[in-house]
């Protein structure tokens, strides 16, 4: 799903006009730029050329961004190693163990992450929007299509296996502070290669070639390239591979961001012949680029070789700017796909985006004040950590000395040239083994810095919400369930507002993925359970704008909660709705009976219009996902406000009476 292939007037097959340069805007063009290749050869208002403009903006402004993260950048490799248990090389003898706090918490925060998003069967849950005014009818074709693109959603991220996706970047945002993902549209196609049958052979409309020493006489073959999926995909950038205007907090704000991939020579090629890279300015990329440090450093940490292949490769960025390239008074968001050392730009095209939107989602813990990074744990807990590994092989150094003791040898003694101090090794001498030989030994006594370790260990913990109580351990010899579970609550809430930040990223790319389907229109077919079965669906997307009538959230519930704990929620949830639900029908057997005094009647409507609001908001306490759909008034039952307005009926005559009567 490429767009924007090559320039405009390569596609003519002229070069424009002056006139022609000048005069191009917006305006001139009917319908959407979104993907169209920007006029690099325009000369704009000022005489200068677009191409020259954007190459000088564009490589000051990276060039100014990157020096201004460089900082962070040389920080990622400490982090990474600190995480991984890698100290720095001390001297012959010493201690150098690393304690694994920071892998300890940082683990379980981001557990506890996915289990916030992972906890339901579906991952997100689509809605019809209800417009005013509208026709009941078609708000259920809308409700039926929400269900049909729930179900599409449901079997795309299964299918992408977004969960394995999500990791890199969700784990890196935990620890540095930042992750980011990209999705993008992406066409997967597949060749199959096999034996032709005899009428496929004989069929003039089958293509089909000659086979050479095939087995079982087999003369014939046929060669399908079939399209396995056309859907977006979703890319995990890393952090030292990210650029983003240090001025900006949203990425739709940002005057600058992207990121940065490596492309071999041939790779550049390749997209050179199809017409995606500007010929002139691929041919100036001559030789490869060094490789980032932060990079380096991984592959170092990694325990992975950095070979000549790796070596010969290009820094391209891929950077969304706001320019007004068309100069009628409106910003244009742009993507320029930008070498820096040889400042050439190899495309230029209009976001092609319907809703232009940038594709990005990015994945903030421990946000900071005015700043696009976040506060990873091992950039919290840096400080501490290494006054925590520093009392730690302080206490192994004093062990190690009590336990093997200084020996001074004399020197020119015969037999003790070579001296170790190994068990069962025999030495030959001739003079007294007094005057050879000197022990000296250390004070029998350890440091005592185990309380202060703990003490580092409890500030760790508290400083990035990981305490006992979250990690449901009784701080009581005999704990009592409403109290840790109050105390587990109080602990739970740093973890609830940050776990809400990463649910909010993951609905907007539910969003996101639903309006760039919307706009490629990708026709395909996802399977769902039918009971025992997996049945076979296809869906066509709608043609309207469907951020206005479709409304996506996670499925999953923002409390951490184990099973156990669930369970019992959803059973109080089942007691209490069917305690309501009983209530109800009490009340609508009173509005029923023809003989209750219109009064009772209009009460128990009330009540039960009172008694709706309430339990919404019972429900919504407990976690339930559209309590709105679970409770309702008696008002809302068809023919229930006409029988309450019904005048009281006359009691029938008593029997005796109408006997005597007669």
């Amino acid at each position: 799903m490429e767009l924007g292939k090559g320039s405009v007037a390569q596609k003519k097959g002229k070069v424009p006009t002056k006139k022609e340069k000048v005069s191009a805007t917006k305006q001139d063009l009917v319908g959407f730029l979104g993907g169209l290749s920007v006029n690099l050869d325009r000369e704009m208002n000022d005489g200068t050329i677009l191409r020259e403009k954007l190459r000088n903006e564009v490589g000051l402004l990276l060039e100014q961004e990157l020096t201004n993260q460089q900082e962070r950048m040389d920080k990622i490799p400490v982090w990474n190693k600190m995480y991984r248990g890698q100290r720095r090389a001390r001297e012959p003898g010493l201690a150098n163990v690393a304690t694994p706090i920071p892998r300890i918490l940082t683990e379980a925060i981001v557990v506890r992450i996915f289990e916030g998003l992972y906890n339901q069967p579906k991952l997100w849950i689509a809605e019809a929007v209800k417009m005013a005014d509208e026709a009941k009818e078609e708000y259920e074709v809308w409700e039926k299509m929400a269900m049909e693109l729930e179900n599409d959603m449901d079997w795309w991220q299964r299918d992408i296996n977004l969960k394995k996706k999500l990791f890199d970047p969700i784990l890196q945002s935990v620890k540095i502070g930042k992750g980011v993902v990209m999705m993008w549209p992406k066409s997967k196609k597949r060749t199959v290669v096999r034996y032709a049958t005899p009428a496929e052979i004989k069929s003039k409309d089958v293509p089909t070639f000659k086979l050479k020493n095939s087995p079982g006489g087999m003369t014939h073959g046929v060669k399908t390239v079939t399209t396995v999926s056309q859907q977006p995909d979703v890319l995990s950038i890393s952090r030292e591979d990210w650029m983003q205007s240090t001025d900006s907090y949203d990425l739709e704000d940002a005057l600058l961001c992207g990121f940065r991939t490596y492309l071999r020579k041939p790779d550049v090629n390749l997209r050179v012949k199809q017409g995606l890279y500007d010929t002139l300015e691929a041919d100036k990329l001559i030789a490869g680029d060094e490789i980032d440090e932060a990079k380096k450093e991984r592959a170092v940490s990694e325990k992975k070789e950095i070979t000549d292949h790796t070596r010969d490769k290009f820094a391209i960025w891929q950077l969304h700017y706001k320019c007004d390239v068309d100069e009628d008074g409106e910003e244009d968001d742009i993507i320029i796909v930008y070498h820096p050392e040889s400042k050439a730009i190899l495309r230029c095209i209009y976001n092609p985006i319907f809703v232009g939107f940038r594709p990005f989602i990015d994945f903030i813990y421990n946000p900071s004040e005015y700043a696009p990074d976040g506060e990873g744990t091992c950039e919290i807990l840096e400080k501490l950590v290494e006054e925590m590994d520093t009392m730690h092989n302080q206490r192994i150094d004093r062990i190690s000395q009590i336990n093997g003791p200084i020996l001074f040898v004399r020197d020119n003694v015969r037999g003790l040239e070579k001296f170790t101090a190994r068990p069962r090794q025999i030495y030959w001498i001739d003079e007294n083994l007094e005057n050879i030989i000197q022990e000296f030994t250390f004070q029998n006594t350890v440091i005592e810095n185990i309380r202060e370790e703990q003490h580092l260990i409890d500030l760790c913990m508290k400083a990035v919400g990981v305490t006992p109580d979250v990690l449901g351990q009784p701080t009581a010899d005999r704990p009592v369930f409403r109290e840790m579970a109050s105390r587990q609550a109080e602990a739970n809430k740093k973890f609830r507002f940050l776990n809400r930040i990463y649910r909010e990223k993951v609905e907007r790319m539910g969003m996101m993925f639903l309006e760039i389907s919307a706009q490629y229109q990708p026709t395909h077919t996802y399977m769902v359970q039918n009971g025992q079965m997996q049945e076979q669906r296809t869906i066509t997307y709608p043609l309207e704008y469907i951020r206005d009538r479709i409304k996506v959230k996670l499925s999953g519930t923002t409390e951490l909660d184990n099973q156990e704990t669930r369970r019992a929620k959803a059973q109080e949830r089942y007691m209490v709705l069917e305690k309501y639900w009983t209530s109800l029908a009490g009340m609508a057997q009173v509005i029923v009976n023809p003989y209750a005094p219109p009064v009772i009647k209009q009460f128990y409507i009330k009540a039960s219009q009172q008694a709706e609001k309430e339990m919404e908001k019972v429900l919504q306490d407990m976690d339930m996902m559209n309590p709105e759909d679970a409770v309702m008034s008696l008002d809302d039952f068809p023919g229930m406000g006409e029988m309450a307005n019904k005048p009281e009926a006359q009691p029938p005559p008593d029997g005796n009476q109408s006997q005597g009567a007669m």
